[in-house]
């Protein structure tokens, strides 16, 4: 968790702290007070890309469901925990004061609340998911038909 934190560290002072600077409102500034804060990662892609079993591989359990098929129309955020498994679904996760930083998301309103969870997890010790990060697995985007015209180089 140290080198972790090391790293943070350098890409708040290196790449976020100027970028504050120079945006009207200093929009970060509060998140810069609050470090250390825990990094994200969000795994976006269409579905069946492999994005459940690369988070799966990184955890070293089989936690979330893959398929050919879309197996989940939900956001799950994962998390290592030193002690046990907890599982927060989206009401609690959002109205819970300590988790600030997905308060934001309270304005997409229930719809969304319903497909929003938190999963903590006692993973094992060889579990590449380093303590400090959470990752977030999202619904597979559906592919865009192409039209046969353009992949021709028509118009």
């Amino acid at each position: 968790q140290a080198e972790l934190t090391k790293v943070v560290q350098w890409l708040q002072d290196t790449v976020v702290r100027p970028i504050d600077a120079r945006l009207p409102g200093r929009p970060f500034e509060h998140d810069l007070l609050a470090f250390p804060f825990t990094p994200m990662v969000v795994v976006v892609g269409n579905h069946s890309a492999g994005k459940s079993t690369f988070i799966n591989d990184l955890l070293g359990i089989r936690m979330q469901e893959t398929g050919v098929a879309p197996t989940d129309d939900g956001f799950t955020v994962l998390q290592r925990h030193p002690r046990r498994d907890e599982i927060e679904d989206g009401p609690t996760l959002l109205s819970c004061p300590e988790n600030r930083p997905f308060k934001d998301l309270q304005r997409f309103g229930q719809p969304f609340w319903g497909h929003f969870r938190r999963k903590r997890l006692l993973l094992p010790k060889d579990a590449g998911l380093p303590f400090g990060l959470q990752i977030v697995d999202t619904p597979g985007m559906i592919d865009m038909p192409v039209k046969a015209e353009h992949m021709a180089g028509g118009r």
